[in-house]
């Protein structure tokens, strides 16, 4: 059978931060918003939106002959591994009204979030540098520079996460083998 797996919203909320609070970070979203990559630019309307495409999917997959249970969305992960930063407080409330709409039209929602927290917060003791968050103290080729050097393995991937005092990420963002 079919499925269908959505995840939304990361980018909505992570761009506009990592913008504002460093210069190199602003001019490598700008280059992004000229290819197309544009966030919402009212996070407001983040939910709405996200609810009228959501039941366009619906209505899709029931024009189909699918059943619902085919389709399902993800909560936004973890934006930093700081639980309680204004970027991650701004996306718990995201995921409450993500999961609100699931329930409300009968999709799947995975819930990553709470699984992710729970690590962090089981193992906090073991953060020694704080809670380390790329744009901050990194240029925008972090990706790439991260990518080559992990280039798939998960010994590399773990490493990285522990020379930067994290749990869960390799950046803040990207998962490690946790």
């Amino acid at each position: 059978m079919p499925a269908l797996v959505i995840e939304c919203g990361a980018n909505d909320l992570l761009l506009p931060y990592v913008s504002e609070v460093d210069t190199a970070w602003a001019l490598a979203v700008k280059a992004l918003l000229q290819k197309g990559k544009e966030p919402i630019s009212n996070p407001k309307e983040l939910i709405p939106l996200f609810s009228r495409r959501l039941e366009s999917v619906a209505e899709a997959v029931d024009s189909f002959n699918l059943p619902i249970s085919s389709v399902a969305v993800m909560t936004i992960p973890i934006l930093g591994e700081d639980l309680f930063s204004r970027l991650n407080i701004r996306k718990r409330e995201v995921n409450t009204a993500i999961k609100n709409i699931c329930k409300e039209t009968g999709i799947i929602c995975i819930d990553s979030e709470y699984v992710l927290e729970q690590i962090i917060i089981n193992r906090s003791s073991e953060l020694d540098n704080g809670y380390y968050f790329f744009p901050t103290s990194e240029s925008p080729d972090l990706f790439i520079t991260d990518a080559d050097f992990i280039a798939g393995n998960p010994e590399n991937a773990d490493s990285l996460s522990q020379k930067r005092g994290l749990i869960v990420t390799v950046d803040g963002l990207h998962f490690n083998s946790t």
